[in-house]
């Protein structure tokens, strides 16, 4: 994850998206469990989202900044 801005709206997009699904999960199925996982699934996808749109608008890859390789 990168620093700042950016991590905050993948932090914020994962946490969006787990309060939907359990939403979604508790209404549609009465099941505590199933609304867990339905919003840990919804979490996910939220934040692989963000991150892709971070990076996509310019945003830093953590693998850019490493140590390049020698052969």
């Amino acid at each position: 994850m990168g620093e700042g801005k950016e991590s905050n709206k993948l932090v914020f997009g994962m946490v969006q998206g787990m309060m939907i699904g359990m939403s979604v999960g508790l209404i549609f199925f009465d099941n505590l469990a199933l609304g867990i996982g339905i919003g840990m699934a919804f979490g996910v996808a939220f934040g692989a989202k963000a991150d892709a749109k971070g990076k996509r608008d310019g945003g830093t890859d953590p693998e850019d900044d490493a140590e390049p390789t020698k052969d």
